[in-house]
């Protein structure tokens, strides 16, 4: 990993915007797929903060798809019931966790991504100021603090926090990102072959990541509406003193969501 700029002025294949759990997941899943990327981190050491988070079943479905699961459980405590405390009624209730269900140290997960990255995969001390179009060749040109700038081969999209903030009701949040990083290298994939860097123009490139991106929203639309919905009313459920919007919340939640760990048994594929 390195913190310094090669030059002033780059031009790199994907850039990433974040060394998070979803930034380095998807930049270990594009390197499994043969597809170069760069992470920019503004701090200048990894983001480790944050005590431990729940991977749900899910989620390690797609860790295992990233070649860092067997690591990882070795470090994980797992989580076989859950009880929940209702303090205003003096209420507790044991349910036991169905599913592979794992309680991980966050600078665990964050070291074994970033372990299994290439050298200088994570450029730290890199804080975007601007994000403008090349009226050259179209690239997006990413403005750095400073006299930098990286201009990356393509178009852009989000994932992970950027594209579906959930509250921490089901525990997913770790995990749907997780799936985003395998589901859009895959999908890039599909449409970018390593090679086609180098050979096709920018309009045939861009074209080309377009239609992986487009894939990749199409892919977890569903999903992601399906997990914010739950979360949604779950937290809802929980917040609210109103005896009828409970009655209303729950009867949607039978309606919709009637297996109630349905959100773990997702699988988001083979990368």
């Amino acid at each position: 990993m390195d913190k310094d700029m090669d030059s002033v002025e780059e031009t790199r294949d994907i850039v990433i915007v974040g060394g998070g759990i979803c930034g380095l997941a998807t930049a270990l899943a594009l390197h499994r797929k043969g597809l170069r990327s760069i992470i920019l981190e503004k701090s200048e050491t990894l983001r480790d903060t944050g005590s431990a988070i729940v991977i749900r079943a899910n989620g390690w479905r797609a860790l295992d798809q990233l070649g860092v699961a067997s690591e990882l459980r070795q470090r994980a405590n797992p989580i076989q019931r859950v009880r929940e405390v209702w303090i205003d009624i003096g209420k507790q209730q044991e349910i036991p966790e169905i599913g592979e269900c794992r309680c991980v140290k966050r600078n665990d997960l964050i070291e074994i991504l970033a372990e299994a990255l290439p050298p200088r995969a994570v450029r730290f001390g890199s804080q975007i100021v601007s994000v403008k179009v090349d009226k050259e060749n179209s690239f997006p040109i990413l403005q750095l603090y400073g006299d930098e700038s990286i201009q990356a081969k393509g178009t852009v999209t989000v994932a992970g926090d950027a594209m579906h903030v959930t509250g921490p009701f089901l525990g997913q949040g770790g995990s749907a990102a997780l799936e985003d990083a395998v589901v859009l290298a895959r999908c890039l994939a599909q449409k970018v072959r390593a090679e086609d860097l180098s050979i096709y123009g920018k309009q045939v490139l861009i074209n080309k990541a377009g239609e992986g991106i487009d894939l990749y929203v199409k892919e977890r639309r569903k999903r992601l509406v399906a997990l914010s919905t739950r979360t949604y009313l779950t937290g809802l459920l929980l917040e609210t003193r109103s005896k009828l919007v409970k009655f209303f919340v729950i009867m949607l939640l039978v309606v919709l969501f009637s297996d109630p760990v349905g959100h773990t048994k997702y699988d988001c594929g083979r990368l």
